[in-house]
């Protein structure tokens, strides 16, 4: 009877150890969520991040031994200009703020060298606070990309909103306009990536290989492109698709899909929530702003530091969130004030090609740069 009863408490005590076991480690697919928040939670592991989601980073591998070890692609000019060719199209149509309907361009560049077949892309997107500019106004970057051996393409997007009669900064325009122009050049960019997509063999472009590039405004576009959705826009413009199209649908007829590698963004930075990047859509991001930049702010602030406009989160702000999902990221901050930065063209775009020839050659790392010294070098996670 002593043995049954000894045997009895043993298997009890196995239950109870069991049981403590499975409730205080649970497997992998119970604490690691696609959101990051694991899942759930009653004591994970303590080795376990909750916010460097590095299973994504290890899937979003970047590496591309070919593309890393070609002696293009880099900060040195390859071609001359008389080496690249050129070209001028439309790519969709849609109708502006003031009503009437637009041709939306774009100017082509890439190297007249047919080897490789296909190529690289940048797309540029250009400044100039949703109320002027054009495809003209980022031809120069354009070419200095395809003469690194890159496919790029500058384009239009539609401009206007009600500004209240005057420059933006003079804080008198509306903020839900603002928000409009922002959808509207959303919507013309992703139209525009249909386009070089669907027509990828005929401009040499690699689908494969996609970057985004924007300046001031059209880095807010290029940002909305890469990390924003229709229910985000839905949620800041009530009835919006309603009044103005579907975001993915607009601006021409394509029902293609694209896919972005990074976003390389200039003269300033802005997103309106931290909460659009999530693990399902985080990507490398290139910043290169002002330290003190009056109208896209360097922490979080109002566009144009205007009470009445949407607050924005700039570079400071956003690389931390870039970090988190444990995608490289790297920022140049220059002193002093203005929105535009004082670098040229060429440093501007050589930083950028090295930004993505270290993504391909898998050296991911977190660089922060105060004018041109180095700050922070931290190799990224694994």
């Amino acid at each position: 009877m002593k043995k049954i009863f000894l045997f009895a408490q043993l298997i009890i005590l196995i239950f109870y150890f069991t049981s403590c076991n499975v409730l205080k480690y649970p497997g992998n697919n119970q604490h690691q969520g696609n959101n990051g928040s694991n899942g759930q939670s009653q004591n994970p592991p303590p080795q376990q991040p909750q916010i460097n989601e590095v299973p994504h980073a290890v899937a979003y591998d970047l590496k591309n031994a070919t593309l890393s070890a070609s002696p293009m692609y880099g900060e040195k000019i390859i071609y001359s200009t008389s080496e690249i060719k050129r070209s001028t199209g439309t790519f969709g149509s849609n109708t502006t703020f003031s009503g009437s309907k637009m041709d939306l361009q774009y100017f082509f560049t890439a190297p007249n060298e047919k080897t490789p077949a296909k190529k690289p892309f940048v797309l540029l997107i250009h400044g100039g606070g949703f109320i002027a500019g054009g495809y003209k106004s980022s031809m120069q970057p354009a070419m200095l990309f395809a003469q690194r051996g890159y496919a790029a393409a500058s384009i239009d997007y539609r401009l206007g909103w009600n500004t209240g009669g005057s420059n933006p900064g003079s804080c008198k325009g509306d903020t839900i306009s603002m928000y409009k122009a922002v959808y509207r050049a959303t919507q013309d960019a992703r139209a525009a990536l249909r386009y070089f997509v669907a027509n990828a063999d005929q401009f040499g472009i690699d689908t494969s290989q996609i970057f985004i590039w924007g300046s001031s405004a059209g880095n807010i576009t290029a940002s909305a492109v890469t990390f924003m959705t229709q229910q985000d826009f839905d949620a800041k413009i009530p009835g919006v698709e309603n009044s103005l199209g579907s975001l993915n649908t607009a601006s021409n007829n394509l029902r293609n899909d694209f896919h972005i590698k990074a976003l390389l963004t200039v003269t300033g930075f802005g997103m309106v929530s931290k909460s659009y990047i999530n693990s399902q859509n985080a990507v490398p991001v290139f910043f290169m702003v002002r330290a003190n930049d009056p109208v896209l702010p360097y922490g979080h602030e109002q566009a144009f530091k205007c009470k009445n406009y949407f607050y924005l989160y700039g570079a400071s702000e956003m690389k931390n969130v870039v970090k988190s999902y444990n995608m490289p990221y790297t920022l140049y901050t220059e002193s002093g004030s203005g929105h535009k930065v004082g670098y040229s063209n060429d440093f501007v775009v050589s930083s950028m090609c090295n930004f993505i020839k270290s993504l391909w050659a898998g050296d991911y790392r977190f660089l922060e740069y105060s004018d041109y010294t180095n700050k922070l070098n931290s190799k990224v996670a694994e």
